[in-house]
This record gives C-alpha cells, sequence and structure tokens, in this order.
C-alpha cells in the first residue's frame, strides 16, 4: 500500500518493487526463489502423497531440498527482519 503497487500476484509486486527501487535486485531474485522452491516442494507433495494439505513433511525430503528449504527460509527471515526495521515494529 505505500508504495501503490497494483498487483496482486506476488512475484510482479516483487517486480514493482525492484522498479520503485524499494528492493534491491538480489532480494527480490533471493525472495522469488524462495517462493517458487516453496511452491514446488508443496506441490511434489500434495501430487505424490494425494494431500491437498499446504504442509511440507520434512521426514519425505531429500537432504538437498531440506538444506534449500533451510536457505529458503534464511532468506524470508532476513526479509522479515527488514520489514520489522523500516515499519518499526517490534516483536
Amino acid at each position: 500500500m505505500e508504495y501503490a503497487i497494483d498487483a496482486t500476484n506476488t512475484f510482479d509486486r516483487i517486480d514493482q518493487l525492484v522498479a520503485k527501487r524499494v528492493l534491491e535486485k538480489a532480494t527480490a531474485e533471493n525472495l522469488s526463489e524462495a517462493l517458487k522452491h516453496l511452491f514446488k516442494l508443496r506441490l511434489q507433495q500434495q501430487l505424490s502423497h494425494h494431500d491437498t494439505s499446504n504442509a511440507i513433511k520434512l521426514d519425505a525430503l531429500e537432504r538437498p531440498e531440506r538444506d534449500l528449504l533451510r536457505h529458503g527460509l534464511h532468506v524470508v527471515k532476513k526479509f522479515k527482519q527488514w520489514l520489522g526495521y523500516h515499519y518499526q515494529i517490534r516483536h
């Protein structure tokens, strides 16, 4: 809302924030990749287990997949910290 982003797709929102120079390109790419990986893991498990849940079963992941998930969650955590700093939100 602060930057008048009209896109509803998260990837488009990220692109618009880069265009408005709110996010650095590297940060945007990392966030997009983390989200894509999360979607991929969720969809793979939904298809393989015939499960419509959004939960990701960690014990069903191979080590490289867990490592990528861990990295993606770290990217999201750093972005969350930036948001907290930017908007002066403290827990």
